[in-house]
């Protein structure tokens, strides 16, 4: 049978074979049910690929699919009844499922309108620093006394054998006054010429050869002072006295103690000027650390009695640095 098909564009008629597919109805009514089938398959493809992390569709998503593409090539509900007399299918919307039948997780990985809020802003932690010097007073019980003796003579040899002798004489009587050897050592040796008034002319040769004892106790300082300007005579020379403690372990843990109090009052001062809190000590440094010594002492020629020598008061310092955290 030969039928008839009508252009809308030429107004002709053409003869056209018969085919399953060739009248006007059906050729307008089975492209938009193919088309709207496809888009609804790639769709339940796309959703069953989320639902699945990505991996192959299982085969109950597999069979439900193609199910659900029977269906929409059958015209079952839900692919799009036609309209009219053209049996033409309804609006077909291209574009993931709607949320409701979607998973969960894929909708929350969605980006939203508004960004997330970001994190409260954390103190950053800051530090107070405070430096301070602590003291502790105590009584000298030690000395230590810079001393020696001095010969010249016209030659170089004359002058060395003449202090050797002195200086050898000294050394005695440092021990004769219970000075250990360990507290002796020698400090200075020297060999110079000596020159006239205009110091154009060589006249003599000068020997100096000085040790520093330690005296223990500190009152056995004078007559120790006596005993070696006789013995060394006008040779003599004491170039200082230091006065010390010889034990101040108790004294420097006092001035440690009393420097950190002092660098806490600091800082609690700063942090109350500054309008925040004091919290832990982050961290403490000693610094450097000092005492009194006394001035240097001019002997002369023995006297009469043993030298005085007055202890006074020594001092130790501790000076530290401490960081305090901000609360």
């Amino acid at each position: 049978m030969t039928t008839s098909w009508t252009r809308e564009d030429e107004m002709s008629t053409q003869p056209w074979t018969d085919h399953p597919r060739t009248t006007t109805a059906g050729h307008r009514r089975i492209l938009p049910r193919t088309l709207a089938a496809g888009v609804a398959v790639v769709a339940l493809v796309l959703t069953a690929s989320c639902s699945s992390g990505g991996d192959a569709a299982s085969p109950s998503s597999a069979a439900s699919t193609s199910a659900a593409a029977a269906e929409l090539e059958a015209g079952a509900p839900g692919a799009g009844s036609g309209s009219g007399s053209s049996g033409v299918a309804g609006d077909v919307a291209i574009g993931p499922p709607p949320e409701a039948d979607r998973p969960a997780a894929m909708v929350a990985a969605e980006p939203t309108s508004e960004p997330a809020p970001a994190p409260a802003a954390t103190a950053s932690g800051g530090l107070i620093t405070a430096v301070a010097t602590g003291t502790a007073s105590g009584t000298p019980d030690i000395a230590t006394v810079s001393l020696g003796v001095q010969t010249t003579a016209a030659s170089a040899q004359a002058a060395l054998d003449d202090n050797n002798q002195r200086a050898t004489d000294l050394l005695a009587v440092l021990r004769d006054q219970g000075v250990a050897p360990a507290d002796v050592q020698t400090s200075q040796v020297s060999v110079s010429p000596t020159y006239d008034q205009n110091g154009d002319a060589i006249t003599g040769y000068q020997v100096t050869n000085m040790v520093t004892a330690t005296v223990r106790p500190l009152s056995s300082t004078g007559a120790l002072l006596d005993a070696v300007t006789r013995s060394a005579g006008d040779a003599v020379r004491v170039h200082g006295i230091g006065l010390s403690i010889d034990d101040d372990t108790q004294l420097r843990a006092q001035a440690r103690a009393d420097a950190v109090a002092q660098a806490r009052t600091q800082a609690e001062q700063l942090a109350e000027a500054a309008g925040v809190t004091l919290g832990a000590v982050h961290a403490v440094t000693e610094g450097a650390t000092g005492g009194s010594w006394p001035r240097e002492v001019a002997m002369a020629a023995s006297a009469e009695a043993a030298m005085p020598i007055v202890p006074g008061s020594a001092q130790v310092a501790v000076q530290v640095q401490v960081s305090f955290e901000i609360g």
